[in-house]
């Protein structure tokens, strides 16, 4: 309690103020600043950790709380979430804050701080792999190549890793037009939004990218392949070195991996029952961009009513300047109905599906084209989810019956798995000139909802020019989203609306979030706003 300090010789315990029996109290709040012996640094190892979700303990650099702490705890902690953290502090130091509320208490805390000597951080081992169903097709972007996987041991940083060098030698001419890395930190999961270095060979520089613990980081190697790459061209990458400045951290090559390139969908092609067709059901031509795509792709769906559940898979390739377009051949969104009549649970904790799934397809649009069900046992008739970034739904008609429970569908929904993963958003989702009829929601837009640890929220949604009628609890749902724009919409409630209907629910908007010019009327003309 209070403001306290302690120097540290050795090994000590750290408790809450309730001991390692009982509970901490609303009293136990101060700073408690603990110091190392001469020339050592501070490491806490947590042991047992479990507070009030609102009470955050504050681990800061050094003998203060100036600037951002370097560690946020509440709640429980078990496992591999229990950390083990090393002063980066010129004085070796570090200083806990803790402030309880007045709610409930927990367990609080049990901790080993020792005072130890510094050893820089430094390269243990090195580890580059394929990454799993790794695909190069010509013009693709950004394709993951491989996954580089660095053991860091040591104790005291901040260290840049500035440099990694890779050797392509072997590498077809004309091929390869640069290569890019990411980084995941100490995540297993291919991430393509944390990019640390581009560059046209191997070269990759990766200015201000340091790390301050120890651990297993994972990097994620990925390829520009030339748009006129030649055929039956390869790929060979190794990795020659990293370093820190001009401090060389590895120089052992690893053994070079070897990719080839092969050929993709590109090209128009025809969805329906005439002889003409390419593909007798949507779901046949979704299935075909599984192998990848070497160029835009464009689906025409001949003019019937096609009843099937669709899913469309991650496709290989796909990108800004070979994007996949499904529409009606005839450009009128009343002439492809894409339904499905009957909705069967896998069971309890299984995932959920819509009659239109979206499982990891990036640059994919929907255009006039309707999707419907009479089952009101849908979770959703449309579901993105898997990192689905940049859909669009372009002139459709998305209906169902009015909703009028919890349990109804909601037309369209951005899913996002809870777990503490980021990045795993549907980034860049547009809606665009399109009819929403009935179901309990309309549109529900967002990402991870999780804000300790924080994690890159959804961006980028676009709702514009769109008309919502007859929802049951709300026409826009939006949570967790950044830099939204919502322009132009009518929306109009229905009889079936609940006394809580929203026209609009938007909730931790931030960034450049743009609403303006929609019109929303609540029961049937007796009360209209716009903005």
């Amino acid at each position: 309690d209070g403001d306290n300090t302690v120097p540290v010789t050795g090994t000590m315990f750290f408790y809450d103020n309730g001991g390692p029996d009982a509970k901490y109290t609303t009293d136990a709040k101060g700073t408690v600043t603990f110091t190392p012996a001469e020339g050592e640094i501070i490491c806490m190892d947590f042991k047992q950790f479990y507070t009030n979700i609102n009470d955050d303990f504050l681990v800061y650099e050094g003998t203060g709380t100036d600037g951002n702490p370097r560690l946020s705890l509440s709640s429980s902690k078990t496992g591999d979430d229990l950390p083990v953290i090393y002063s980066n502090a010129a004085d070796g130091a570090f200083t806990v804050a803790f402030n309880p509320t007045r709610n409930n208490t927990n367990d609080g805390w049990y901790i080993e701080v020792s005072s130890i000597k510094p050893e820089d951080l430094n390269v243990q081992s090195v580890e580059l792999t394929p990454y799993e169903g790794a695909t190069l097709l010509r013009g693709s972007r950004k394709t993951p190549l491989a996954r580089l996987k660095v053991v860091v041991g040591g104790n005291h940083g901040p260290v840049p890793f500035s440099g990694f060098e890779f050797d392509t030698n072997g590498t077809s001419a004309g091929t390869l037009e640069g290569l890019s890395l990411s980084s995941s930190l100490t995540i297993d999961g291919y991430d393509d939004v944390n990019e640390i270095a581009t560059s046209a060979d191997g070269s990759l520089t990766a200015p201000g990218h340091a790390l301050s613990e120890p651990g297993t980081y994972y990097y994620w190697l990925r390829a520009d392949i030339a748009a006129d790459a030649p055929a039956n061209a390869h790929v060979a990458v190794a990795l020659s070195s990293i370093k820190s400045g001009e401090k060389t951290l590895f120089d052992s090559a690893t053994d070079p991996l070897a990719f080839s390139l092969t050929s993709g969908l590109n090209g128009t092609y025809t969805i329906g029952r005439s002889e003409n067709a390419d593909y007798a059901s949507i779901q046949a031509a979704a299935d075909a961009l599984a192998s990848g795509i070497d160029g835009p792709v464009t689906f025409l769906i001949e003019s019937g009513n096609y009843q099937e559940k669709v899913t469309f898979p991650e496709v290989p390739g796909a990108c800004e300047e070979h994007p996949v377009l499904f529409r009606s051949a005839s450009g009128n969104r009343s002439d492809v109905t894409v339904h499905y009549d009957r909705y069967v649970s896998n069971g309890y904790g299984t995932p959920e599906y819509g009659v239109i799934t979206v499982q990891g397809t990036d640059w994919l649009t929907l255009e006039s084209i309707t999707v419907t069900s009479p089952s009101m046992d849908f979770p959703m008739l449309v579901k993105l989810e898997n990192v689905s970034r940049h859909f669009t739904m372009r002139d459709c008609h998305v209906y169902t019956e009015p909703g009028t429970a919890f349990s109804h569908p909601t037309l369209v929904e951005c899913y996002v798995n809870s777990d503490k993963v980021p990045n795993r958003n549907n980034d860049y989702a547009t809606f665009t000139g399109c009819l929403f009829e009935g179901g309990w929601i309309g549109v529900q837009l967002g990402g991870t909802s999780i804000v300790k640890p924080a994690l890159p929220v959804e961006t980028g949604g676009r709702i514009e020019d769109c008309t919502f009628v007859g929802q049951g609890s709300k026409a826009i749902y939006i949570s967790s989203e950044a830099s939204a724009s919502i322009l132009r919409n009518y929306i109009e409630s229905g009889m079936n609306a609940q006394s809580s209907y929203y026209g609009m629910d938007i909730y931790r908007a931030s960034g450049d979030f743009l609403v303006e010019g929609n019109t929303i009327v609540h029961g049937y003309g007796k009360s209209t706003s716009s903005g």
